[in-house]
């Protein structure tokens, strides 16, 4: 009934966050590492594959995939969806009715 995905490299994106830059100003950092559902390329010395994560410095890189980090969830919203409130910052998230 009500969908849930992980986070796109795309979203981290428009998030604010990007490859090279320091942002911690964004609602998506927050000091753990966590692996997003985009797929970086398949590392093979290592026989293993890298995606897009966030670390814990809060940049936005990539690393091969193990257990050390955690996923963030996504909600999609409609179009309709209202925000009755906040700036969309990590300290004033939106409302949403």
């Amino acid at each position: 009934t009500y969908p849930i995905g992980l986070i796109t490299s795309d979203e981290l994106a428009y998030a604010g966050m990007s490859y090279g830059y320091l942002n911690r100003l964004v609602y998506m950092y927050s000091s753990q590492s966590y692996w997003s559902l985009s797929p970086f390329d398949f590392y093979s010395n290592v026989s293993a594959a890298r995606v897009w994560n966030v670390n814990s410095a809060g940049h936005l890189s990539n690393n091969h995939v193990t257990g050390s980090s955690g996923v963030r969830p996504v909600i999609n919203l409609t179009s309709e969806t209202l925000i009755s409130g906040g700036t969309g910052t990590k300290n004033d998230p939106f409302t949403i009715q």
